[in-house]
């Protein structure tokens, strides 16, 4: 196969986005939870290490798989279709999350967490350039819907809700982790010589 006619696969960006985001969101949703149970202080620190450690691995990803993977994504069309009003969208995305906490349906809370875990953040230039301040905007809407309406909030709801996100963000570090493998598997198709073409061939006997 000439490797030319290679095509390299390109990880998708958003996947760093949303691994991030939903280790915070289920981070500040478990940690409200403790608080409204009064819970003392070591409750809080107990969560807080394996929520701090899937935090701190989402947010390496991008430096330990490297940016020239992450940049074959990129596009102009994406970019010019987006980059106006970038803040705007990540703030309703997060207060739609809040909303259907709000709600306190399981079944349709996971089906919008999957929604949006498949959407196409690799489309946002913002949240690729910008990841930490797209994961604050969108955590503002999010917190935002939440008190005000704390009222109408399922106490008992918020656990089931951080499990959702951060089972979701594990699979996508899973997915990315996929991704760039299978990347750097192609790139290395491609760059190979092509062993049939320098094999001598010895005639018989």
């Amino acid at each position: 196969m000439d490797s030319n006619s290679v095509r390299l696969a390109k990880p998708r960006p958003y996947w760093s986005f949303i691994a991030l985001l939903y280790s915070l969101l289920g981070w500040v949703l478990f940690d409200a939870w403790l608080f409204l149970l009064s819970a003392g202080f070591l409750w809080h620190v107990l969560v807080a290490i394996p929520a701090a450690t899937l935090v701190f691995r989402s947010a390496m990803c991008p430096f330990i798989v490297g940016s020239s993977v992450v940049e074959q994504s990129k596009g102009p069309v994406a970019e010019s279709r987006w980059e106006k009003l970038p803040c705007v969208l990540l703030y309703v995305v997060g207060a739609t999350f809040g909303a259907f906490v709000l709600n306190g349906s399981f079944i349709l809370f996971g089906v919008i967490v999957a929604l949006f875990t498949f959407a196409p953040w690799a489309r946002l230039p913002f949240t690729r350039n910008h990841i930490a301040i797209s994961c604050l905007t969108t955590i503002s809407g999010f917190v935002s819907v939440l008190v005000i309406g704390h009222r109408f909030i399922d106490f008992m709801f918020l656990p089931f809700a951080a499990w959702v996100f951060w089972a979701f963000a594990c699979g996508a570090l899973l997915f990315r982790a996929e991704d760039v493998q299978r990347a750097r598997q192609e790139t290395t198709v491609a760059t190979k010589p092509n062993e049939t073409e320098t094999r001598p061939i010895h005639s018989p006997g």
